[in-house]
């Protein structure tokens, strides 16, 4: 058996009924006689306190890029800069969760996400949240762990095709399958606009 958090005293475990039938002493009730069987008592010193989870707090970072204006098909252009935060103990994120401005699916060739200058994730374009929608994002694999009582700053740069022209903008909307509305309340940690023109 499985002790709750919350146990204290002596505790045991036992068996009182045979299907719906109870176990009464020496009473015949038609089909079980004796007495209840119990295991022996194991002893509980008092209440654990529940093991908390780790907190990760996110913020755009001070360094985000300001809007810029760029020419279609330029490389290696630094959108945003998230800075991410543990407390309460060590962070793993295996997924981070990149937007973009609505419906702007296939004009980035490529988007990178950096710890520092180390490439951990990487994607050739955004797809739809959901079938019929606008909205930009994509999922994207990593392997990064952020100790607890520090910061890493996460750099999202992009590639853009030579036919991309518009706003476009990068962000993070969720880790691990939770949006960062539900870490922060708020929507996205999303960098500025930037002007894209065409050569």
């Amino acid at each position: 058996a499985d002790i709750g958090y919350q146990a204290s005293g002596s505790v045991n475990v036992g068996i009182t009924n045979i299907g719906s039938t109870s176990i009464t002493g020496s009473y015949w009730s038609g089909q079980v006689t004796g007495l209840p069987v119990y295991g022996n008592s194991v002893v509980v010193p008092g209440p654990l306190a529940p093991t908390a989870s780790p907190t990760l707090i996110i913020q755009l970072d001070s360094n985000t890029p300001v809007t810029q204006n760029i020419v279609s098909g330029t490389s290696g252009i630094t959108f945003t800069k998230v800075k991410l935060s543990a407390s309460g103990g060590d962070v793993n994120l295996s997924y981070i969760e990149v937007n973009g401005k609505d419906g702007v699916f296939d004009e980035f060739s490529s988007i990178k996400i950096y710890d520092g200058g180390n490439l951990i994730g990487s994607t050739n374009s955004l797809d739809r949240y959901y079938s019929g929608s606008t909205a930009a994002r994509k999922n994207i694999p990593v392997q990064l762990t952020i100790p607890n009582n520090t910061s890493k700053v996460l750099t999202l740069v992009g590639d853009l095709t030579s036919t991309a022209e518009g706003y476009f903008n990068l962000g993070i909307t969720g880790f691990n399958g939770t949006s960062v509305f539900g870490i922060t309340g708020l929507e996205t940690a999303q960098g500025r606009d930037m002007d894209v023109q065409g050569r």
